[in-house]
């Protein structure tokens, strides 16, 4: 899928597979440009960090996993983003906005249990 400057990254694939009506897949590809990043880094005990920055960064890679619950559409991906002067990694969370373009490459799969390997 393709998305367009001011779209959120995880929204917009969320989005998808509801209209696809997609109930697990994988994300085997994440490219393009953000304007807004937002990574989510587990800490283990001591529970979660969020690190936002803001500026134009490069979407380098990413990939995961996703599946449907009822309603929800439940999403587990890492990225890795740069600008001229770091490099970020981590979860993906809501708040990657696209800059000029952003491409997600999914495939659902079928008979899986995506679900089993993150909610026990």
């Amino acid at each position: 899928m393709r998305m367009g400057p001011g779209e959120d990254l995880l929204g917009s694939i969320k989005s998808l597979v509801r209209q696809r009506g997609i109930r697990e897949g994988v994300i085997l590809s994440l490219i393009g440009t953000l304007r807004a990043v937002q990574v989510r880094y587990y800490l283990g005990p001591e529970g979660q960090r969020v690190v936002k920055r803001s500026g134009h960064y490069e979407l380098v890679n990413g990939s995961g996993i996703f599946f449907t619950d009822q309603e929800d559409v439940f999403v587990h991906a890492h990225f890795e983003v740069s600008s001229l002067s770091e490099t970020l990694g981590g979860h993906l969370v809501e708040g990657n906005i696209v800059d000029a373009v952003a491409i997600a490459v999914v495939a659902e799969v079928e008979d899986a249990d995506l679900k089993s390997l993150v909610k026990s």
